[in-house]
């Protein structure tokens, strides 16, 4: 496929976007959920602070934006989160896997529903009035529910822009670090466990994340509550289930959950340096087809600054449609700094080759398996890299659970 024609396909997906949203089934996301306490990272200390717990935090944070890599990490300081209040200028918002596909979808006017246990006034300031949440046995909008509750522990999350100087060092791409100070767990809604399954919503896809928030002794009732309810939302007809990976800190941690959803899973998502991570080196399509072999997955999907691809044994046309759809909606995000209906493409939008598929990207035959890959609408400059990757996720979940094949692809 030649790479003039991505743009023409780009644009006639943002002309029929609505149309896809209109006629989209809902997307059910059960993950870790949190207010983002939102930093920049140029905004931090060039030199030493006097302060050793501060001057050792920075030194990782420096680390990891100097070669360009965001992440997770955990801190055990249990005054860090009053030292960046106190140090940084903070901007506030709703975070977690699950919200910011939630918002992606909500705001093209696809249905979504997100679980949330913290309803208290900190946390429902964040979200968008119009994201659903369970409620009484229905789906209702998030500011017709009254705060109750005492708030959770914010998530910081410190943001860098390639080329620009930020506490001493001059990152080479924009990211992203997720800095924890305690586990959050995976949320627990009983409302939003019952009426994603018994038929109150027709769910054609679910989200899964957050097993490394969870502390290590919950961890085998959590594989067990998630389990049921995997089970529970196919039995009700959800016929895709994935699970995107979003943070662990470690491969065995991150195996460790991928043994226990094997099986139950359909579909598997991550970063590139996630995958490099925990896969390894070799030939990517092999180890991205022997993964999916091994845990019994219909697809496994790969996203990175350029490009995006997937191997699936389902309809090739349908999942170019999703990867697209998500490169599309999380450059929308990228480009105004917030989820939203684009208009059109991005104004400074980059389309390179893409690393994986026939040349210039599209479908090629894997026996028995096809790849699928796309170049995305990379900003070397964004107003936020936050939530891109879930953002992505909420795109394709929403084409992957639609009721019919489309009746035409971008």
């Amino acid at each position: 496929m030649s790479m003039g024609s991505w743009p023409d396909r780009y644009r006639k997906l943002v002309a029929d976007l609505p149309r896809l949203a209109a006629s989209a089934r809902t997307t059910a996301c059960l993950t870790s959920t949190c207010v983002d306490a939102r930093v920049l990272l140029a905004d931090a200390p060039a030199g030493p602070t006097g302060d050793a717990q501060a001057d050792d935090l920075l030194s990782i944070l420096r680390g990891r934006a100097s070669a360009g890599i965001g992440g997770e990490i955990i801190c055990d300081w249990p005054g860090g989160p009053q030292w960046l209040e106190n140090t940084l200028p903070v901007r506030r918002a709703w975070g977690g896997t699950g919200p910011h596909a939630a918002m992606a979808l909500t705001a093209i006017g696809a249905p979504a529903i997100c679980a949330l246990d913290d309803r208290s006034a900190r946390m429902l300031s964040v979200i968008p009035e119009a994201v659903p949440l369970a409620h009484d046995g229905k789906a209702v909008p998030a500011g017709r529910i009254a705060p109750a509750g005492q708030p959770r522990p914010e998530v910081f999350i410190i943001e860098y822009t390639a080329g620009q100087p930020a506490a001493g060092v001059v990152p080479p791409r924009s990211s992203r670090i997720i800095l924890r100070f305690g586990d959050l767990g995976i949320e627990r809604d009983a409302d939003f466990d019952r009426i994603t399954t018994d038929g109150s919503l027709d769910v054609g896809a679910a989200l899964i994340a957050g097993f490394q928030c969870v502390p290590p002794p919950d961890l085998a009732g959590e594989y067990a509550r998630i389990s049921d309810q995997i089970r529970r939302w196919r039995a009700a007809g959800t016929g895709v289930v994935h699970l995107e990976l979003a943070g662990f800190t470690s491969a065995p941690a991150c195996h460790a959950a991928l043994r226990e959803m094997a099986g139950k899973i359909t579909s598997l998502g991550m970063s590139e340096s996630e995958f490099r991570q925990f896969f390894g080196p070799g030939d990517p399509t092999e180890q991205m087809i022997r993964a999916a072999e091994d845990l019994g997955l219909a697809r496994l999907c790969v996203h990175a600054d350029h490009w995006a691809a997937t191997v699936t044994r389902n309809d090739p046309d349908r999942e170019l449609m999703a990867i697209m759809t998500g490169s599309l909606l999380a450059a929308t995000r990228a480009h105004l700094g917030q989820a939203a209906r684009p208009a059109a493409l991005p104004e400074g939008a980059e389309i390179l080759s893409p690393r994986f598929g026939p040349p210039g990207g599209g479908i090629e035959d894997r026996g028995g398996w096809s790849l699928v890959s796309c170049p995305t609408l990379y900003l070397p400059a964004p107003a936020t890299t936050l939530g891109m990757g879930d953002t992505f996720t909420g795109g394709c979940l929403m084409i992957l659970g639609l009721p019919a094949r489309p009746d035409r692809r971008p």
